[in-house]
């Protein structure tokens, strides 16, 4: 019974797998497929997508006007509300309430105005309003949370509260909003909805494709919204334009780096300025070839001061094997147990280097060794 049943599996698929050509043929050919993509879709020029993410609107329409409250949600009428705010923030909050205006009016075709207050106690009588901020700035708001970027959403018939528990939390909470409003294609969001969402990470980081230290205002804002409030600028180059390891060492991998631009301290700061209101940190490398002499520990020790003087708003540093390394750049590759362990051995003493150079002036500092 088991072999008759084993043959005829073999033999239906083996009818299957000869049919199949016929049948995916009989769907729709190639150049079917491609006219109606043409027909359909309009004609995207190269670079199009770097120039809508660099000059493009944040929020484009999104409602639908055939789309209907349910009978468990509240709308946000189309005047009316107001969104509610203490006011004299960091630039963090300011920019996400503005930032949700801009979401209501473009996306939602909801005019809603902008109050900043002196304090949010009270916050409980809000009407008609969507009160945002900390915990601190909210008695009694926000319990369930417990660390950076936590965020509680309240919606009554009466308002919308979100509290974070910090202001990057808050503007998570903004976000998750205008999500939920995406999804339901219009200003509809569950009545006596309460939710809290944990971070589940420390730093979600990301590079720019875009082209050397391009990062648009308009780039970090969908950055944010997307979930990302780390980057890495710019990957081979020291922030502070030190070009010592690339101009001056022989190895392989310098002669590489040789070829890398010269980083405009200049554009790293404002880099860190224009970031830091959209609640994203950044991240740099630091790239040296450590040698393992006396005068070589002094020359990386010396770097690090430098960079961690100048940019004291850097929040970490990541150490590539691309750009930080031991004396000789890939020469693991068929080595012998004794010079894979020493070259490890002689890297890690090198990063902590960097990491007792930076924690002397800013404990809080990331050290990232990426091999």
């Amino acid at each position: 019974m088991y072999r008759l049943s084993r043959i005829g599996w073999c033999l239906l698929g083996t009818i299957l797998t000869l049919a199949m050509p016929v049948w995916v043929q009989a769907q729709v050919s190639a150049e079917a497929f491609a006219r109606e993509v043409e027909r359909v879709l309009a004609e995207e020029k190269p670079y199009a997508c770097h120039e809508r993410l660099s000059k493009g609107p944040v929020h484009v329409p999104r409602r639908n006007i055939e789309a209907r409250k349910e009978p468990n949600e509240l709308a946000l009428p189309d005047h009316g509300w107001k969104i509610v705010w203490k006011q004299g923030g960091s630039p963090v909050l300011q920019g996400a309430v503005r930032d949700f205006q801009d979401y209501l009016d473009k996306s939602m075709q909801v005019r809603v105005a902008i109050e900043g207050r002196d304090s949010l106690e009270g916050w409980q009588d809000l009407r008609q309003s969507v009160g945002v901020g900390t915990r601190d700035q909210m008695p009694g708001a926000g319990a369930a949370l417990k660390g950076p970027k936590d965020y509680e959403i309240v919606v009554t018939p009466e308002r919308v509260i979100v509290c974070g528990y910090d202001e990057r939390g808050a503007m998570y909470g903004l976000y998750n909003l205008e999500a939920r409003m995406n999804l339901r294609e219009g200003p509809f969001l569950p009545a006596n909805l309460t939710t809290v969402r944990h971070s589940l990470y420390d730093v979600r980081m990301v590079l720019s494709w875009m082209g050397w230290m391009e990062w648009p205002d308009q780039l970090l804002s969908h950055l944010a919204h997307d979930g990302f409030d780390g980057i890495f600028a710019s990957v081979y180059a020291n922030p502070n334009g030190d070009r010592t390891t690339a101009e001056t060492s022989t190895d392989f991998y310098a002669r590489l780096l040789y070829r890398v631009r010269r980083q405009n301290p200049a554009r790293v700061r404002d880099l860190i300025k224009r970031a830091s209101r959209f609640g994203i940190k950044v991240y740099t490398p630091i790239i040296y070839q450590y040698l393992g002499t006396p005068e070589s520990e002094e020359g990386l020790r010396r770097l690090v001061r430098d960079i961690v003087k100048e940019f004291p708003d850097i929040q970490g540093y990541i150490l590539l094997t691309e750009g930080f390394w031991y004396k000789k750049w890939g020469g693991a590759h068929g080595a012998s147990k004794e010079y894979v362990q020493d070259w490890a051995q002689q890297w890690s003493k090198a990063v902590g280097i960097v990491a007792d150079e930076c924690h002397r002036v800013n404990p809080a500092i990331e050290v990232l060794p990426w091999e």
